[in-house]
């Protein structure tokens, strides 16, 4: 038995690394596969959820979803090329994931983006959040859109703007400023809700509740 033992521990973590390293290539061709049916250089929406968005590789981890072009959870690099990418675009997204990993995700996309390429990215504003508590403006619009009218105190609201829908790390302007520039970014804009410079980034984002965008050129 000791000896069965001995075999296993020597032999399994090599049978480990082969089915990873299978799984790994198979989801490369996947990625391939699906980039296939656009052209070069692409856009790419990152946590897409179910907004397809039509010419653009629209990518999430369901993998059953018929919005999605390419599964795969963003956390990880994604198995493409880089400069590949002219336009990303993601909202309501990066507040999920804690700092670390959001600088690397903005890493990434600098990474895939070509010269001149642009990253928007839209998702609530924290100073909005905190302004709503300190003048006591905290009954909004949508806390009967998404159901929260529960909510009885602005200390209850900030408490749920900060912890609830799996928020890691919220972003004012400048919190978003810097890790853009940490991520290797150096022009920086500010914009407007649906409004671009960039004739393929105006009019995309969905919620009323992304009141802070900004737009990163590589």
């Amino acid at each position: 038995m000791a000896s069965l033992t001995r075999v296993i521990r020597r032999f399994g973590g090599r049978i480990d690394a082969r089915r990873v390293a299978m799984e790994r290539d198979a989801e490369r061709r996947a990625v391939e596969q699906a980039l296939a049916r656009f052209a070069a250089p692409y856009r790419f929406h990152f946590a897409c959820g179910t907004v397809k968005l039509p010419g653009w590789v629209n990518i999430d981890r369901d993998p059953v979803s018929e919005i999605v072009d390419i599964s795969w959870d963003i956390r990880q690099p994604l198995p493409v090329a880089d400069g590949c990418v002219e336009l990303i675009h993601h909202e309501h997204f990066l507040e999920h994931l804690d700092v670390g990993e959001g600088v690397a995700f903005l890493r990434q996309c600098h990474r895939l983006l070509m010269p001149g390429g642009v990253l928007r990215v839209a998702m609530p504003d924290m100073a909005e959040c905190v302004r709503q508590y300190y003048e006591n403006d905290w009954r909004q619009p949508w806390m009967k859109k998404y159901g929260y009218e529960w909510i009885q105190t602005r200390a209850e609201l900030l408490n749920i703007c900060f912890r609830d829908w799996e928020h890691k790390w919220l972003y004012d302007r400048e919190e978003l400023h810097r890790r853009l520039r940490e991520a290797g970014f150096v022009k920086i804009r500010d914009c407007e809700r649906r409004e671009s410079t960039v004739e393929g980034l105006r009019g995309l984002e969905t919620r009323d509740e992304s009141l802070l965008v900004c737009e990163a050129v590589r």
